[in-house]
Order: C-alpha cells, then sequence, then structure tokens
C-alpha cells in the first residue's frame, strides 16, 4: 500500500528533473518537503505542501542570479503547460499509468506521439514540427 505523498512526490521528481526532491516525515508538525539542486547541494529549499514546493521552485527558477549570470531554465513541464504551449495544434493527455501523449491531425495524416516524461514529449512535438517543415 503506499502513501497518499507519494503521488505527489513522483510527480514533482519528474516536474523537476534537476532538482532532488524528498520528504522529511516529523513526529509533530507534519511533513516537510524538501528540494535542493542536483548541481548544488548547499541550498535547500523547504515547504509545507507539495503545491507550496512547486511554488517555491517555480519562483527560485524565475529569478535570475547575482551579477547577471542567467539561471539555466528547468521549469517544470506540466500537462497545463503542455496544453498552453501546443493544445491549438495538438491533443495533449496523460493516461492513468503517467504516459503522455500526443496527437495531430492535419487532414488525412495523424501524428502520434508517446513519452514517459512531460519534457520529452515537449521535445518531441518540438522535433516533429521542426521535421514537417
Amino acid at each position: 500500500m503506499t502513501h497518499p505523498n507519494d503521488d505527489a512526490l513522483a510527480r514533482l521528481q519528474s516536474d523537476w528533473p534537476l532538482w532532488e526532491c524528498w520528504i522529511v516525515y516529523r513526529v509533530i508538525g507534519g511533513p516537510v518537503w524538501c528540494a535542493r539542486r542536483r548541481d548544488d547541494h548547499k541550498k535547500v529549499i523547504n515547504a509545507d505542501t507539495a503545491e507550496h514546493l512547486a511554488e517555491e521552485l517555480e519562483f527560485e527558477v524565475s529569478e535570475p542570479l547575482g551579477g547577471g549570470v542567467v539561471p539555466v531554465m528547468d521549469m517544470a513541464m506540466t500537462g497545463a503547460l503542455l496544453r498552453d504551449m501546443y493544445g491549438d495544434r495538438w491533443v495533449i493527455e496523460q493516461n492513468p499509468l503517467g504516459v503522455w501523449t500526443a496527437e495531430q491531425t492535419t487532414g488525412s495524416e495523424v501524428r502520434y506521439l508517446v513519452a514517459r516524461r512531460a519534457w520529452e514529449l515537449s521535445a518531441k512535438i518540438e522535433a516533429a514540427e521542426r521535421d514537417k517543415t
């Protein structure tokens, strides 16, 4: 039997591949959701829920680093973002097993793409659209 937090943790780990995410279960006060960049273990981000941790991660990657250095863009690729980016040209779905699919119908031609992670599906869509031109 799995814990309800397992699904939320797996989603965070999938959406934020450049970040190490985990949960610290405390005796008093409930769980603490934690994350740190895989290439820099010095800074740890803590939150009270998975949703708040995702918000903190989005804030973290949206802020420029000091000295004019641009951070690596590792924004979470979610279903909502995929639909915003490609929804006018592709039908985006995630099946119950977690597999992402995209289907494009143009006339009699049908393109069907499958990926394990949302960001992989985004890369495949970009490649398919480049190949089409």
